[in-house]
């Protein structure tokens, strides 16, 4: 009874977010919906296939990273149909509870115990936070000149990212000393008796043993490489939408816009299908580089159903395809 009012509860918090947002957005401009099919309509139907093709791409290079970092024999369709249903879940779900559909379809249909499948879909989750970060450094370092920053701070947000790189590549090599760390602290300060840290220990072990299976140089650099055209395919599938859209925003320039979004997902609550959210976070990212507020809102809205269509596709077939095994 307590958990359905929570849930109940819950929804109504997004239901009000989602309404407030959008409410906000459409306030902001003389707005109305038929701008945002005028924007996509200047989009030919040929580059949208090519755009699709590319999202679809993602699809299998993620599928083909969990084969890398899972390191077993697992069949490369299974573990697409799964990312694909995935990364649908995760799209729809709020505060990144589709991440669980992951675990539960590698068990169900790989037999692969919930540990090992939580451990690799933290190492690839390591793996999209530096691509993220270097791509972000990059983007910001190209771009620095255009920023509404003064120089001090965009220098304390290179170095806080810098820091926050290495953190997370220290993490890889390091993590076996980080739980020895924690578990001996644990034992030695009886924090056994909290559930809080016998679930921290929990996740550590699981995390060991899943870099255990990547110690090689040469996994470690095809997991790296793998996310790196992950990242940049997400990112150009996007610059190519915006420039026939009406944006002609240069591509390090967008990198730096659409890292507003990408913080989106970090969110504990977030509106229904991170509509509104994800809008009003492109919109800040966009006005950075003077583009007008009527065309960010709009093409900010054209993006995120563009996205919608592809993932709903991939993931429909992620769906049928493991119902029909």
């Amino acid at each position: 009874m307590v958990k359905t009012m929570k849930k109940k509860l819950y929804f109504l918090i997004q239901l009000v977010l989602t309404l407030g947002l959008l409410t906000f957005l459409f306030a902001q401009v003389r707005f109305n919906l038929n701008k945002i099919v005028l924007a996509l309509s200047q989009i030919p139907f040929l580059i949208l296939l090519v755009c699709f093709a590319l999202y679809l791409l993602t699809c299998v290079l993620r599928s083909i990273r969990f084969k890398i970092i899972l390191n077993r024999k697992t069949e490369l369709g299974n573990l697409f149909n799964i990312a694909a249903l995935h990364n649908l879940f995760n799209n729809m779900l709020p505060a990144r509870l589709g991440e669980l559909s992951y675990v539960y379809l590698l068990g169900r249909k790989e037999n692969i115990p919930a540990g090992t499948g939580t451990a690799s879909l933290i190492v690839a989750r390591i793996f999209d936070l530096i691509s993220f970060e270097i791509f972000l450094i990059l983007s910001i370092l190209l771009t620095k000149d255009l920023l509404a920053l003064s120089q001090p701070r965009i220098n304390s947000v290179i170095f806080f990212l810098g820091l926050s790189l290495i953190l997370s590549i220290f993490l890889l090599f390091w993590v076996g000393n980080i739980f020895r760390f924690v578990k001996s602290v644990v034992e030695k300060t009886n924090l056994k008796r909290f559930k809080l840290s016998n679930y921290i220990i929990r996740k550590l072990v699981e995390l060991k043993e899943g870099l255990e299976d990547i110690k090689s140089f040469r996994k470690i650099l095809s997991i790296f490489f793998t996310s790196i055209l992950i990242t940049f395919l997400l990112y150009y599938v996007n610059y190519i939408l915006i420039g026939y859209m009406g944006i002609g925003l240069g591509f390090w320039k967008l990198v730096v816009a659409m890292s507003f979004t990408i913080v989106t997902v970090l969110l504990p609550i977030q509106s229904i299908g991170n509509l509104g959210t994800y809008e009003g976070a492109f919109l800040i990212g966009l006005v950075i580089f003077q583009v007008p507020k009527e065309l960010a809102i709009t093409v900010g809205f054209g993006i995120h159903l563009i996205s919608y269509l592809f993932i709903i596709i991939i993931g429909g077939y992620g769906l049928i395809a493991l119902k029909l095994k």
